[in-house]
């Protein structure tokens, strides 16, 4: 059975190949962050901040389907976190699909905390109350928010700045049905050696163009057909003219 723990300060996944280091809190010398992993009590830390937010997705889902998700968005809130404390500068991060909000809720907690000047830029095809879209709901419910940005435009086709995020999400999204143009342009956006991240729920043609398209990738499962993949970009930075 995959799982994702926290054991020895160590965030860890674990799958039947074995266990790995997701996110190690006992290395301090790794964290370049404005965020100790270590701190009296009070004091916000690393761990602190990502175990708050699984007691608070459990409260928030006890008792319903999505509570079984949980360790899923564990896992999703320290990858973004080992990727952001590398740097003591704020983080640009980018959400292609954030109709359902819960992951956005994660990423603008976790931003907001490290450092409140990074930007959260979120992208959805549909907006309004009969679109179903509940992403204020849970933007609103951020404790302490980073810059936000919501934009309702197609996924294929939304005009943002060439190499500027330093995290770009793609989220498990029933809409996306040009799928090579989506990643296409989630690696135009997206910084040379940039992270960029695929969240695949039973869509095995996301997964099949997006390792295509980065074929250096790491694979995380839950289950059978619920994987989330990490690409790192690869592409050179260009050069000013």
């Amino acid at each position: 059975m995959n799982n994702f723990v926290m054991e020895n300060n160590q965030f860890i996944y674990m799958d039947a190949s074995g266990k790995k280091v997701v996110l190690d809190c006992r290395d301090c010398l790794q964290n370049k962050s404005r965020v100790p992993f270590y701190g009296e009590d009070g004091i916000p830390t690393i761990p602190s901040i990502l175990l708050n937010l699984v007691k608070k997705y459990n409260d928030m889902y006890e008792g319903t389907k999505e509570h079984i998700m949980g360790f899923y968005y564990a896992l999703l809130s320290a990858l973004v976190t080992a990727e952001h404390i590398k740097g003591a500068e704020p983080k640009n991060v980018l959400e292609l699909g954030c109709e359902k909000g819960i992951l956005s809720y994660h990423l603008a907690s976790i931003l907001g905390k490290l450092h409140p000047q990074s930007l959260l830029y979120c992208i959805s095809n549909t907006i309004g109350n009969e679109s179903g879209n509940q992403w204020l709901d849970y933007i609103s419910q951020v404790e302490e928010l980073p810059k936000i940005a919501f934009a309702a435009v197609d996924y294929e086709d939304f005009h943002l700045r060439d190499e500027h995020f330093d995290i770009t999400i793609i989220n498990e999204c029933e809409q996306m049905e040009q799928t090579k143009k989506i990643i296409e342009e989630a690696i135009r956006v997206t910084k040379p050696n940039g992270k960029l991240i695929c969240l695949a729920k039973y869509q095995p043609f996301l997964e099949s163009v997006f390792k295509l398209m980065l074929p250096e990738n790491e694979e995380y499962f839950f289950g059978e057909e619920i994987k989330i993949l990490v690409g790192k970009n690869r592409k050179k930075k260009q050069k000013n003219n």
